[in-house]
């Protein structure tokens, strides 16, 4: 079982839904070595992953500044859209078939200017992440 894996989301072909990726893309060069990085098409890739912490980066229209969340924050809101029903679905069945353990998740903002604050603020999480993990 790996230790962190990133799952991203996001269309790149579409402005408002492509950060995530851009985002991932740059954390790949500081993390190479340390926290692996998956792109997902569908939520249901979540349940293919092994590791002992997931985090979830994905776009969100409500946020605007990177936001970390938890897995409890998206049981306990109401489920507006397929994909959020999706997304609560496989949580809890990767959770309940064991390939994941932990799972916390880091939305960000769907308009942003500043694409390297974005990736400064996601990497400051990632590294507090890390070292809460491997100390």
């Amino acid at each position: 079982m790996k230790g962190i894996v990133v799952c991203y989301f996001g269309n790149e072909l579409i402005e408002d839904d492509r950060l995530a990726i851009d985002v991932a893309n740059e954390l790949k060069k500081y993390f190479w070595d340390k926290i692996e990085f998956k792109y997902c098409f569908s939520p249901e890739e979540i349940t293919k992953v092994r590791a002992k912490k997931v985090i979830i980066m994905d776009v969100s229209p409500n946020v605007d500044t990177v936001v970390l969340t938890n897995e409890e924050r998206i049981k306990q809101r109401m489920i507006t859209s397929l994909h959020d029903f999706d997304l609560n679905f496989y949580l809890k069945l990767a959770k309940k078939i064991g390939s994941i353990k932990h799972v916390d998740i880091i939305l960000l903002p769907t308009k942003t200017k500043d694409i390297n604050a974005v990736v400064e603020r996601v990497k400051n999480i990632l590294e507090k992440i890390y070292l809460k993990e491997m100390s």
